[in-house]
């Protein structure tokens, strides 16, 4: 079964996070990765993420400490993906 990597950019997204997160991890597939980079939040976004990274090692988080755009986040989260696909 082929692996898809899901780059999610997130900036300042705490409060939306858990749903975005949930509806990937309520799938079928299980055979993912989530890729999600947190743009130099200034809201709870980090460690939201961080908090399903600790029970769902398929959720992955990279953190940009400089605000760097969503196209700079989406290509980091790139360059990290080992899956055979990519999916936004």
């Amino acid at each position: 079964m082929p692996k898809v990597s899901i780059i999610t950019p997130a900036y300042n997204a705490g409060k939306l996070l858990p749903e975005t997160i949930m509806s990937v991890r309520q799938q079928t597939f299980t055979d993912w990765e989530m890729i999600i980079v947190d743009d130099c939040s200034t809201d709870n976004t980090y460690e939201v993420a961080l908090s399903f990274a600790a029970i769902d090692d398929r959720v992955k988080v990279l953190l940009h400490e400089i605000n760097s755009g969503v196209a700079m986040a989406r290509n980091t989260a790139i360059d990290a993906a080992t899956g055979d696909y990519i999916a936004f």
